[in-house]
């Protein structure tokens, strides 16, 4: 009876084991595909075409958030926020210059909901607050955070992302409070990456799914998530033979050359950098800095299924186009693509016009066109 008992114990040990593997000993996961098969991870839900005209033209876009409950969507492009209503028809758009309700050069943003107010992030170290009428109505100094990226927590305080670290500042992120007009506490050192004073700037660093914030900076090599009152990796990434040798990173770290290091890397066929990590539908996609923009998406629950179907869009069952290899924004099971619809007209513009199609929807384009957007769930 004991030895049975014994054996019992035994394989529900092993059990319990095998079942804990991918949580605990493939927190690191190479980035190799593991699965051959091509991974469909989500759908076009809504195409929506943004109104054109001489006033709302825009290049790319950077990021989007979208209330749909108050009926605006909020853009970032050409450093200055574009506010059209979620069918895509033009509001505004802020004020641009050097006077007292004006913004110079818009970083980033965020969005409150409940109280229609657009938090902006100007030339990396002002906080402007404006309603939806586009009136400001609160400014504050950053003192020795310069930022690239801002999130708004429940209590009115700020998450910032701070875009030099290594030397004077140790830390890649801080909270701002309102109350006391700093940074009043920081997360993540310097450490955790292998070159923390290079990045590639984004205004997409912070993202909200799940109810869970995430964050990432392109040199950290994970993907972080905000729980018990500080920044725990939740899963880092393995580049393999891709990844930038110390031997090779020194010397450009020493000499702040980051151009040069960003250009000889990838000539050397190393990947310095990602792209972009967030989690979506159950997947830990990490777009990589290499020529094509590869995506990777890792299974959550079974972090050993590595698929590589190719650029971010592939996964969607959109094209292959170069407007499309990032996301321009994160909600919760919301993700949303900018279709830029030059893109549609691959052998040059002879002809202004077309008939395509997009997700599932057909639709007319313009060369010179709005970027369209297009939502994912």
């Amino acid at each position: 009876m004991k030895n049975l008992l014994f054996l019992i114990v035994l394989i529900a040990s092993f059990l319990f084991c095998s079942c804990r593997q991918d949580a605990n000993q493939l927190k690191v996961v190479k980035l190799d595909a593991t699965q051959s098969e091509k991974l469909v991870a989500g759908e076009v839900q809504k195409i929506i075409p943004l109104e054109t005209t001489e006033s709302s033209l825009l290049n790319s876009v950077s990021n989007v958030y979208i209330d749909s409950q108050n009926d605006r969507i909020f853009i970032l492009s050409d450093f200055n926020i574009y506010i059209f209503n979620t069918q895509g028809e033009y509001i505004r758009k802020l004020k641009k210059g050097k006077g007292p309700d004006e913004v110079q050069m818009v970083i980033a943003f965020d969005v409150d909901p409940k109280s229609k107010r657009l938090y902006v992030l100007d030339l990396a170290h002002t906080i402007c607050i404006f309603n939806y009428a586009g009136d400001k109505l609160e400014k504050r100094k950053l003192e020795n955070f310069y930022s690239l990226d801002i999130h708004l927590l429940e209590d009115g305080n700020l998450f910032l992302y701070r875009n030099y670290v290594g030397e004077s500042e140790k830390y890649f992120t801080g909270i701002y409070s309102f109350e006391e007009n700093k940074v009043s506490r920081k997360f993540i050192h310097a450490n955790e990456s292998p070159y923390s004073i290079f990045c590639i700037g984004n205004a997409n660093s912070f993202m909200q799914t799940d109810n869970q914030l995430y964050f990432y900076s392109s040199n950290l090599f994970g993907l972080y998530r905000f729980e018990a009152d500080s920044f725990q990796k939740v899963i880092s990434y393995d580049l393999g033979k891709k990844a930038v040798p110390a031997s090779f990173s020194t010397k450009y770290v020493e000499s702040r050359k980051r151009s040069a290091f960003h250009r000889d890397a990838k000539d050397a066929g190393y990947v310095p950098y990602l792209r972009r990590t967030f989690k979506f539908g159950g997947y830990y996609f990490v777009i990589v800095d290499d020529e094509k923009y590869s995506c990777y998406a890792i299974n959550e629950q079974k972090r050993s299924n590595v698929f590589m179907n190719g650029q971010l869009s592939s996964y969607f069952n959109l094209p292959d186009f170069e407007s499309l290899r990032t996301p321009v924004g994160i909600q919760d099971d919301l993700m949303i693509l900018s279709c830029a619809p030059l893109d549609f007209f691959e052998n040059g513009i002879e002809e202004k016009t077309k008939q395509v199609e997009l997700g599932g929807n057909k639709l007319e384009v313009n060369y010179d066109d709005n970027p369209i957007l297009i939502l994912v769930e």
